[in-house]
């Protein structure tokens, strides 16, 4: 995070916890394939995210599992799972 710090300074948020990122967001975008995000407690996403909204860039997340979390779900080159 050090390497971050010193090409953006002070211009984001940085927190030391992932799920902290979510605090008072309206959705989650994923732009990384890192192990860490691609088992989430979708529960505390869903308890933090102001709307139940992901972007997807890696797609990470099977549809299905979406639709069953009623998770409004936008991935690459696949459908869009809306909320029920």
């Amino acid at each position: 995070m050090q390497n971050t710090k010193n090409v953006f300074g002070d211009a984001i948020e940085y927190v030391d916890k992932m799920y902290n990122a979510l605090d008072n967001a309206e959705a989650l975008i994923i732009c990384t394939e890192w192990n860490a995000f691609r088992t989430p407690d979708f529960n505390i996403i869903k308890s933090k995210l102001k709307k139940h909204l992901i972007f997807d860039g890696r797609n990470l997340f099977a549809l299905e599992e979406m639709e069953k979390l009623n998770i409004e779900y936008h991935s690459i080159g696949r459908k869009i799972v809306k909320r029920q």
